[in-house]
């Protein structure tokens, strides 16, 4: 079966169900909810064979497949459930709040399925795997436990969701972040397990009263500090070397190893109830600053990552394989003169096994820039 085909053909009936949505519209009563119902469903209908689409092309490719089967399954079962939910109160009378908790189940799994496919795609390097696997594992336990306090409504099990799955979740991305680059950042993790842990246990000890604990409550903040710095730093340094920025790198996680000590002071200070006009200031300012000197990383990183290089090496005379025309290709990235299509092309330099310095042209037995011997083979 061509699931493409299908896609395609859902989502333009769709569309044509939307317009007789339009047409019908004419003629009922504008407080009708029928009228409401069917152009939610049309629009549903539209986004989702959109993302099924997206899907299918995804799956078609072996290396991101892993993607595609998320976002296929999650549409399949987000979709069907926001046709139960509009539409089960017009078929058959039920209780308000079985719409009500079917509604908050299908925007707990929209909203959990969003970092379960960033966990999809991370499964798809094997550098990122273990954090795949873990952030995938860990935001499919935080929906079961969402939707089961949804459908049980026990005041004792909401009391445990706010102990458990809250800090649950904020310390699940920091330790993916750390998982990146593990064992590199194996200490991180730890520290990053151990402030979840002591989160739950004496929030659930003190039932979030924790002017009992005000000294547990500085330790925790304390290394929730520490695995945040480690977080951002594993996150800045996730590229190749020689696309490193260093100077930039330090001085964006400094900043936002800054940002988050005033936002946890003023954590503290608001379970504290101390005044906290000046740290509101500070950590909006800091906050801004930190953000700003990461986003510029970034930037910068991908500016180095697209930048052509240039070389003394000739330009390589070939054949394009979409129009069949003798072209010249530079060093990095360029495209075909006559059809646009891109490439992307490195020449092999001898360089430097340390810094990777370019030795092409060295008449010294050792690297220029940082002195180490430059390997030579041997003719004996």
């Amino acid at each position: 079966m061509n699931y493409r085909q299908l896609a395609i053909r859902v989502l333009y009936l769709s569309l044509a169900f939307a317009a007789l949505t339009g047409i019908t519209a004419v003629f009922v009563p504008v407080n009708s909810t029928i009228l409401f119902r069917l152009l939610a469903s049309a629009i549903a209908t539209g986004f989702s064979a959109a993302f099924m689409l997206l899907a299918i092309r995804l799956l078609e490719n072996p290396r991101l497949r892993p993607i595609g089967s998320t976002i296929g399954v999650l549409i399949c079962i987000v979709y069907s459930m926001f046709l139960f939910t509009i539409w089960l109160d017009a078929v058959i009378s039920i209780p308000a709040f079985l719409t009500e908790h079917l509604a908050f189940t299908t925007w707990i799994i929209f909203l959990c399925g969003i970092p379960i496919t960033t966990g999809s795609a991370c499964c798809t390097r094997t550098t990122a795997k273990k954090a795949g696997i873990f952030i995938i594992f860990v935001w499919i336990s935080l929906a079961c436990i969402w939707i089961t306090a949804t459908w049980i409504n026990s005041e004792e099990f909401s009391q445990f969701l706010g102990h458990v799955a809250l800090p649950l979740a904020w310390c699940s991305v920091a330790a993916a972040l750390l998982l990146l680059n593990w064992p590199k950042y194996a200490t991180g993790f730890v520290i990053t397990i151990l402030t979840c842990v002591l989160w739950q246990w004496f929030a659930m000890k003190s039932n979030n009263d924790w002017s009992m604990h005000t000294t547990a409550l500085r330790w925790i903040l304390v290394f929730g500090w520490i695995s945040c710095t480690y977080s951002l730093r594993s996150l800045l340094t996730l590229r190749k070397p020689a696309y490193a920025v260093k100077r930039i790198e330090m001085t964006a996680i400094c900043l936002g190893s800054l940002a988050f000590g005033t936002c946890f002071i003023l954590l503290w200070a608001e379970m504290a109830k101390v005044q906290h006009d000046l740290l509101v200031r500070l950590s909006i300012a800091t906050a801004i600053l930190g953000g700003t000197a990461v986003l510029g990383t970034f930037i910068t990183q991908v500016l180095r990552m697209s930048m052509i290089i240039k070389s003394d090496s000739p330009p390589l005379r070939a054949t394009c394989p979409r129009c069949m025309h003798e072209i010249d290709i530079n060093q990095g990235k360029s495209s075909c003169p006559i059809c646009g299509l891109r490439f992307k092309l490195l020449f092999e330099f001898p360089c430097c096994r340390k810094c990777e310095y370019d030795v092409t042209q060295t008449t010294e037995d050792r690297c220029p820039e940082c002195g180490e011997p430059i390997g030579t083979s041997s003719t004996s």
